[in-house]
């Protein structure tokens, strides 16, 4: 399956393990991912899992298998779906699942942004890749919080 740039899911696509966000990279660094066959493309998994720590960008990565966060917040949102009769109460039940998970509600943008780079920075040392499980943003920005809805939707 080949992505083309344009950071859009549709309302039906389903999220599968491996299915990776890039947020903020330079045309520097793009190049540096990609060959001249592949302009206009997201560079390759591998390809960004090697780009140094150091760069200001980070790649938000959906892999069940390597992510028991991840895991577990499905497996909670499963128990919300046996427990919700109608669809807007499972939906409103899973965002705010969602949001908790991801630091809950924050006093300004600024404040969740601070926390948020914090976070990030501590995890790209720890993991030592800019590469990041969706399951080990705490706290989540918007983008990150729709994704995880997106993928723990059931």
């Amino acid at each position: 399956m080949v992505w083309q740039v344009s950071n859009c899911l549709g309302y039906d696509d389903r999220i599968e393990d491996g299915f990776y966000e890039v947020w903020g990279m330079s045309p520097y660094v793009w190049s540096m991912c990609t060959d001249n066959n592949e302009l206009g493309r997201i560079p390759p998994l591998a390809a960004l899992q090697s780009v140094n720590t150091s760069e200001s960008f980070e790649v938000v990565l959906v892999d069940r298998n390597d992510d028991p966060d991840l895991r577990d917040l499905e497996d909670k949102a499963v128990g919300l779906a046996y427990d919700c009769q109608e669809v807007l109460d499972l939906a409103t039940r899973l965002a705010q699942m969602v949001a908790d998970f991801m630091g809950g509600a924050a006093a300004s943008d600024n404040e969740l942004l601070e926390a948020w780079h914090a976070n990030t920075t501590k995890m790209t040392q720890r993991i030592g890749s800019i590469v990041l499980p969706i399951g080990v943003l705490r706290p989540g920005l918007g983008r990150h919080r729709a994704l995880l809805f997106k993928v723990v939707g059931v």
